[in-house]
């Protein structure tokens, strides 16, 4: 166990993996304060019997909040201290195909095109995976779905990551996991310009509203624990964003060390991004209202995104 280690070997552990994963060395600060507790806790609570067949925790949070480390972080913890077998899935890779946006574009609302919002997720391919990896034999592999965001559609099957065996515990995050239905009477208002020109008609907003309501709130329902990294506003969350959209365009220039924007990719400037997240203003600015009172642990960040605290909202281990 954790609290039975020596501080200087976990720390050695850590150091070395942040290297191995090309992570920044400052993530070494929060190692004791956040990530230990956080591991433990969930060690404590998991429940190898949960109803869903498999624990499933999910990890809330906005774009740029940092959900991919914190989830990287823990499931590498939780197999280095206690052995157990992690996969980490996001709704992200989930989004419906180009293709399949193109067609919702066409058909119910053009905003639609734009990936991220409740509806435009393949969630029976989600829970078609969920189910694979509970029943996974010992020798079984199971692919893992991955979107190409660079490219803003979905990598081939063949390219998809494989996990073997069944996992002890699947953490699955997303910008919007766990997030709760409107009121309707809360759609009327636009929260933006993009809302106020561009759907009008409160189309869109319904379509969202009305997916949060079905089969996101039946897909959700199935998470045992929920973790939320809250960002202190809105406002945070565009130059969060664009620093993740600037680590993608470094990534890639590394391949494409010539060239600006590499061919075929959908890198965005930065008055892109601000159009961007206009798509999720108004359930980010939700979530920040209504999912902490619902998470199981709470986890405040400063407008660096690093987090402050842990506070344990139900559930917390005697």
């Amino acid at each position: 166990m954790l609290g039975k280690l020596d501080k200087p070997s976990i720390n050695g552990w850590f150091n070395h993996w942040l290297a191995d994963n090309h992570l920044p060395s400052v993530l070494q600060d929060y190692l004791h304060p956040i990530y230990l507790p956080l591991a433990e806790w969930i060690v404590a609570n998991r429940k190898p019997d949960s109803h869903s067949g498999i624990w499933l925790l999910g990890i809330n949070g906005a774009q740029g909040s940092g959900k991919s480390t914190v989830s990287s972080i823990l499931a590498a913890l939780l197999h280095h201290q206690h052995n157990l077998n992690v996969a980490v899935l996001s709704i992200d890779d989930f989004y419906l195909t180009r293709q399949e946006r193109v067609h919702l574009s066409e058909t119910i609302h053009p905003l639609l095109m734009c990936r991220g919002v409740p509806g435009t997720h393949d969630l029976t391919l989600a829970t078609q995976t969920l189910e694979k990896l509970r029943n996974a034999s010992p020798a079984q592999t199971t692919a893992l779905p991955r979107f190409n965001k660079a490219e803003d559609d979905r990598f081939t099957e063949q390219d998809w990551p494989i996990i073997k065996g069944r996992p002890d515990l699947v953490i699955f995050e997303g910008w919007c996991v766990g997030t709760q239905p409107q009121a309707a009477q809360n759609l009327v208002l636009p929260v933006n310009e993009l809302e106020a020109n561009e759907d009008s008609e409160l189309i869109w907003r319904k379509f969202v509203n009305t997916a949060l309501e079905s089969t996101y709130r039946e897909f959700f329902s199935t998470l045992d624990a929920l973790i939320m990294l809250q960002a202190p506003s809105f406002d945070c969350v565009y130059n969060w964003r664009i620093k993740q959209e600037h680590h993608l365009k470094e990534q890639l220039s590394q391949n494409f060390s010539s060239l600006t924007k590499p061919v075929g990719s959908r890198i965005m400037s930065d008055g892109e991004i601000m159009r961007f997240i206009q798509h999720y203003q108004r359930l980010t600015q939700h979530n920040l209202v209504s999912l902490p009172s619902l998470c199981d642990l709470l986890i405040p960040l400063n407008k660096l995104q690093k987090p402050k605290e842990i506070i344990y909202a139900k559930n917390k281990p005697q």
